[in-house]
């Protein structure tokens, strides 16, 4: 029963298909097994009984087009060696072997790989290693650009960052002969020594962090360990004022690791308040992160509302967002679909990004149209769409006879391959009036045009394809 459920839901899935082939052949391999506990039964009589129903002269009814080769597996089954209980025992030793592989093979990852913990990792104009690779020594490597300076902080072959700095920030930067020069911001200063030639430069660096800003930041909360810590927000210039700015729009716990990709993405208190005078009131720190990072402003989420969705969550927006869709998108779907909507009165957002995910647009819908397909719903669009079904594909079947075929006789025919050729193929064998459920099955279960010619050459001359399908059943392979 569940395996039913599962496939009204799930019909175009194939896995779908095989877990509900596989609980069959269980469920069969479970009959067998108590009517051989039964001491009355025989093995062998049992056994040739099923290959009497299976025969040809019998009427069909008794097996299925889904049987495949699962007589041939079910005998089998009945004959093989059931495993010793008190042998059991040794398959512990496999316990270990498994434990041991996947110490092997384990690799050391980040628990989540969530669109915030990439954007903290990322930092601000820097590589992915900003606050691993940011130790407070090292040498520097620097090209000038304009009023921009690109440096490269390296400490070893595996240790380095870049960053970049408007060039008014230093203080004694000059060209063409050795000397210092140094950056300060509130959490710190940075001392470099070195030379530039023309805009190219090198030499060492090091940092030494602002102590007063270190207390001052646990007076806001946030607990920078070391001078490490200090470079980090050095780096990206966290400054006092902008923690006290999050504390005043009620970010009242702030840690420096949500701090950090904040100020990196430039989340300013205009930013803040544009995406809550838009509706969105009750953003949280965690959420800010991939709003920004994604561009979702007010403009974005005013659009968004104005296409039909009133009450639009944070993660609405998000999952919208990262597809490319927009109010111009939601309206053009919902003009060329038929599309349900929720108790708040809004369409599937599900449905909108799988839209988006496949690209189904108007002109693929538009497509079906004109061919008479104007009541496909949105699942059938879907899964025409996932099995690459098109127009052209449908044609081909027309010019052999099928027409106004189903949504759901699409999808079966595409995702067993089957074309007009193949149909050609088994009318050129006598089989004139066939029925698309029995070709899907034929295609399913191995019955070919190859193998029905094999099988009459042994003698097997049978008028319907049906025949041939619970051939193949028997004899498998």
């Amino acid at each position: 029963m569940l395996a039913e459920i599962v496939l009204v839901f799930q019909w175009f899935n194939p896995f779908a298909w095989q877990w509900r082939k596989a609980l069959e052949s269980n469920l069969e391999f479970l009959t067998d097994n108590e009517m051989l506990q039964q001491g009355s039964v025989e093995k062998e009589s049992y056994q040739f009984s099923l290959l009497k129903v299976a025969a040809p002269q019998f009427p069909l009814s008794l097996t299925t087009n889904y049987n495949q080769s699962l007589l041939k597996k079910r005998i089998i089954m009945m004959n093989s060696k059931k495993s010793n209980v008190n042998t059991t025992w040794k398959y512990f030793f496999l316990l270990p072997l498994l434990v041991l592989f996947a110490c092997l093979f384990n690799q050391p990852a980040a628990q989540s790989q969530t669109l915030t913990s990439n954007i903290k990792n990322e930092g601000t104009k820097a590589s992915p290693n900003t606050q691993k690779g940011d130790q407070t020594e090292g040498n520097w490597f620097a090209t000038i650009k304009g009023n921009k300076v690109e440096m490269e902080f390296k400490n070893d072959e595996n240790s380095h960052s870049t960053h970049t700095y408007d060039i008014s920030e230093f203080s004694g930067l000059s060209k063409d002969k050795q000397g210092t020069f140094s950056l300060t911001r509130e959490a710190g200063t940075m001392n470099f020594t070195g030379k530039f030639e023309g805009n190219s430069g090198k030499g060492t660096y090091k940092f030494v962090g602002n102590k007063n800003f270190a207390k001052e930041m646990v007076a806001q909360g946030i607990t920078l360990a070391d001078d490490t810590d200090l470079m980090v927000f050095f780096a990206v210039n966290i400054k006092t004022s902008y923690v006290k700015m999050l504390h005043k729009k009620g970010y009242k716990n702030v840690d420096k690791e949500q701090v950090i990709p904040l100020a990196a993405l430039n989340v300013s208190e205009d930013y803040i308040d544009s995406i809550k005078d838009a509706g969105i009131g009750n953003i949280d720190i965690e959420t800010l992160i991939p709003f920004k990072s994604l561009n979702i402003d007010k403009a974005f989420i005013e659009d968004i509302i104005k296409s039909g969705y009133k009450n639009v969550s944070p993660e609405n927006l998000i999952t919208l967002k990262s597809q490319n869709i927009d109010g111009k998108y939601i309206n053009d779907y919902r003009s060329s679909t038929k599309t349900k909507k929720n108790e708040s009165g809004e369409e599937n957002e599900d449905n909108i990004v799988a839209f988006k995910t496949l690209n189904i647009d108007k002109a693929y819908i538009d497509s079906f149209k004109k061919m008479g397909y104007n009541d496909l719903s949105n699942d059938d669009l879907i899964a025409l769409k996932a099995l690459n079904v098109t127009p052209e594909y449908v044609t081909q079947f027309e010019k052999v006879g099928y027409k106004n075929i189903s949504s759901e006789n699409l999808a079966a025919l595409k995702s067993q391959n089957i074309t007009a050729d193949l149909i050609k193929e088994y009318k050129d064998l006598g089989f004139s009036d066939l029925d698309l459920n029995d070709i899907v099955g034929a295609k399913a279960v191995g019955a070919t045009p190859t193998f029905i010619k094999a099988m009459r050459e042994k003698g097997h001359n049978f008028k319907g394809i049906e025949k041939y399908i619970a051939l193949k059943a028997v004899v498998g392979n």
